[in-house]
């Protein structure tokens, strides 16, 4: 068996030293709020890998007045392209993501990033995620109109993110790359070369203005529910590229929801209102792409299984995701040109889910 690669960010430990942070966060209030605030008590927690949440407690002396701030820092491995991902974020929020949005869509305020710690610093928000209120089926259609409607603001703003992100690029981010493991088990080689030879085809016919800004990491999860209020979080992943790779990304989790939760009904209804509402509005073309990432999807998650070699059945997952990347290829050869809410429906059906 392979052993998991650890990560390991050498900040990872100066991030969660409380006096250093009282140090490195004191300035921080004090730009937010005004100089005559002062971080009098700090708290950190860890919820997950590369997380920190920050309770703050500052106190202004004249005025006897405290308040309460809380942040989320996420530690990056050191590069150049995090300070433009910032960069982007930034823009985003003035070009209206902020949170008096008057859409009601807005994204967490950027605070700081500090590449010494490689931590990118964001004002915590509150609501539910999209992904629990699915979970436990208190999501409405209005809920996923919202969530269409927050991704359409996405998909169509004006920011341009330096990292493109293209189908050549899915394909070298498998690990190992396809044609790698296929030499050590022929077996599959057949329909992996399919999927990649349609994939880059269908790559080099594609205009250059499909691309827009997306995501990256697109899933309910990265969506809260506030009162009405969307937030969307998590955007330092933000590529220039095919939207339809996000709503793949959206289409592979409601259809592990559909199978695990066994409520069909529910979630083909959350389902319709979501493609509607996004296709609607950002045209029903992206809808006859979905089966690509789809495709490329279910063979970047085979790679992975090929390389952590995990469990008695790794290699029975592994065949089984080729062959749902190859069905996804043959439906996305079948789709018709044009695009409407029942051909998306049948295309969703036609491409089987996770395993």
């Amino acid at each position: 068996m392979k052993r998991k690669k650890q990560y390991f960010a050498p900040t990872m430990g100066a991030v969660q030293e409380v006096e250093r942070m009282r140090k490195v966060l004191a300035p921080i209030v004090q730009q937010h709020f005004g100089n005559a605030w002062q971080l009098r008590q700090l708290t950190i927690e860890v919820p997950k890998k590369r997380l920190m949440r920050y309770k703050i407690e500052a106190y202004h002396p004249a005025e006897n007045r405290t308040l309460k701030w809380r942040l989320i820092g996420k530690v990056y491995s050191p590069t150049n392209l995090m300070q433009k991902g910032v960069e982007i974020i930034q823009q985003l929020w003035d070009e209206g993501f902020n949170r008096d949005s008057q859409d009601g869509i807005s994204i967490p305020e950027h605070v700081a990033y500090l590449p010494d710690l490689s931590l990118l610093l964001m004002e915590e928000i509150m609501g539910r995620p999209l992904r629990q209120m699915i979970n436990d089926g208190t999501a409405s259609q209005q809920d996923m109109d919202s969530f269409a409607r927050a991704t359409v603001k996405l998909h169509q703003s004006s920011v341009r993110p330096e990292r493109t992100y293209s189908v050549h690029d899915q394909l070298e981010s498998c690990k190992p790359r396809p044609d790698q493991f296929c030499q050590e088990l022929p077996e599959f080689a057949a329909n992996v070369q399919e999927i990649i030879e349609t994939a880059r085809a269908c790559q080099d016919q594609l205009p250059q203005d499909v691309r827009k800004p997306i995501h990256g990491d697109y899933h309910p999860g990265q969506v809260h529910i506030d009162n009405g209020r969307v937030w969307i979080l998590d955007l330092d992943k933000i590529k220039f590229a095919d939207p339809a790779h996000d709503i793949a990304e959206v289409v592979l989790f409601l259809k592990r929801k559909e199978r695990k939760a066994r409520r069909a009904d529910y979630i083909h209804g959350l389902r319709d209102t979501f493609f509607q509402t996004y296709f609607d509005r950002m045209g029903w073309d992206i809808a006859g792409r979905i089966p690509l990432y789809e495709a490329l999807i279910h063979l970047k998650r085979a790679c992975k299984l090929y390389r952590m070699q995990n469990g008695e059945n790794w290699r029975d997952e592994m065949q089984m995701l080729i062959q749902q990347g190859h069905t996804c290829i043959s439906v996305l050869k079948q789709s018709p040109r044009e695009m409407n809410l029942d051909r998306a429906i049948q295309a969703y059906e036609a491409c089987p889910g996770w395993v």
